[in-house]
């Protein structure tokens, strides 16, 4: 629980500086995809959009589905969830 407390501060911490961050692309409607090069991990993508998506059905797709995130997602092959923690 630790080590996974751990890494979404970093996630978090990661996400949310504002410096060193390259555009790779914006679509029409303004969403933004953009990139920064990290030590010791790499690239990193950060997807910036505004969404009319209630809080708790986005945290359900995203989480509660996320073993389907192969059928939508091409760079992923497949999520499995081996056992919940926390």
């Amino acid at each position: 629980v630790k080590q996974g407390e751990d890494a979404l501060q970093k996630a978090i911490s990661i996400l949310s500086e504002q410096d060193g961050w390259t555009v790779e692309t914006v679509a029409p409607n303004g969403d933004k995809v953009l990139s920064k090069v990290l030590p010791d991990i790499g690239k990193v993508f950060k997807l910036e959009v505004v969404m009319e998506q209630h809080p708790d059905s986005l945290y359900e797709e995203l989480v509660g589905n996320m073993e389907q995130m192969g059928e939508w997602n091409p760079n992923v092959k497949e999520v499995k969830i081996l056992q919940k923690i926390g």
